[in-house]
């Protein structure tokens, strides 16, 4: 649509210098997302390199305090965002698609709790997808998929009707699906509740679809049952002492779980997921990539090294070199010295 308004780039003031460079003054970036949505960028200065005074900066840094916050349709700029991320100095390029900071950041919003160091995220702007995304430190990371489902199914407002269907004319062909891997590494540390999984290496495949997981990638629930009624647990499986976040865990050793009452979970549903990691963070489209072990699996779960898996109340604990979930076929996969420890029905 040729008169689509992509964005918007407001200042304070501008300081033209040689060369199609500029220093703005309170800058606040305005960029209009199909769905109604938009992300507004606000700094305290930025540096602009533009081909010409009539063309939009093609590159540039924002300084000081960055806030970069998704906002869904038909909220005000004053209004809570859905997302904000924050940071000091933030670098990016359109020609490349790339945005960047080497500095600590923030992500917080609905469902997500971020605070990590150093972001790079290249995008293709031909196909519309991501090319990459590397976060060189994760700290603390929480999320809880269904507050964030729940906050973004209903940001973008009414459906409307496609152009063409509306027309008589066929319906535009359904995105294609891409499907990426999503790398962490250093003594990775989740919980949920009461579960708890521990490994050297995480990876996680995902296939997405315009923006979201594509049809048919999680089996349905009932494929995969864990009995009601699981074995004793030996001691040394599950220790009777819990621990924190905080206690790390020998190498070989189970997670401890945390005692949770079942009655007070079925009063309060909490999946929000807790991760740790001291490493690098990483998603990339699959393509060339070395293959896991669910190859056709379009969602599935890998944790390698010293790997160790905790779930109390399905009477499920399991250690191995690699330990899997491939959610797709509802298919555990397991290798190198596993034991596991409970009743599993498939």
């Amino acid at each position: 649509d040729p008169t689509r308004v992509l964005g918007l780039i407001e200042w304070s003031k501008v300081d033209p210098l040689p060369g199609g460079r500029s220093v703005v003054e309170q800058p606040k970036a305005t960029i209009f997302l199909e769905g109604s949505q938009r992300i507004v960028v606000t700094a305290a200065k930025a540096r602009l390199y533009a081909r010409s005074a009539t063309e939009p900066p093609e590159s540039g840094v924002f300084e000081g305090e960055v806030r970069a916050a998704l906002h869904s349709a038909g909220s005000a700029d004053s209004d809570e965002p859905l997302v904000e991320f924050v940071t000091r100095g933030l670098s990016f390029d359109l020609a490349l698609g790339e945005v960047s900071t080497a500095q600590d950041f923030t992500i917080k919003g609905a469902g997500i709790d971020l605070d990590a160091t150093g972001l790079r995220v290249v995008t293709n702007q031909v196909d519309s997808k991501l090319e990459l995304l590397r976060v060189e430190q994760v700290r603390t990371a929480r999320l809880s998929p269904s507050a964030f489902q729940g906050a973004f199914s209903q940001a973008s407002g009414p459906a409307k009707p496609d152009a063409a269907t509306t027309e008589g004319a066929a319906p535009k062909a359904p995105p294609a699906i891409v499907e990426y891997f999503i790398t962490a590494s250093g003594a990775v540390a989740a919980r949920q509740q009461d579960r708890a999984a521990r490994a050297d290496t995480l990876l996680v495949q995902l296939a997405m679809q315009g923006g979201k997981l594509a049809p048919g990638s999680v089996a349905a629930l009932d494929a995969l049952s864990v009995a009601q009624k699981a074995k004793p647990v030996p001691s040394e499986a599950a220790p009777s002492t819990p621990v924190t976040d905080a206690s790390p865990a020998a190498p070989g050793t189970l997670p401890a779980p945390v005692a949770t009452p079942t009655a007070e979970v079925a009063q309060r549903p909490d999946d929000t997921i807790s991760v740790e990691f001291t490493g690098a963070f990483e998603v990339r489209p699959r393509g060339n990539m070395a293959k896991s072990a669910f190859t056709d699996e379009r969602v599935a779960i890998t944790l390698g090294g010293n790997a160790s898996v905790a779930a109390p109340r399905e009477g499920v604990f399991a250690r191995g070199d690699v330990l899997g979930y491939g959610a797709t076929s509802a298919t555990l996969v397991a290798s190198a010295e596993t034991r596991t420890e409970g009743e599993i029905a498939s």
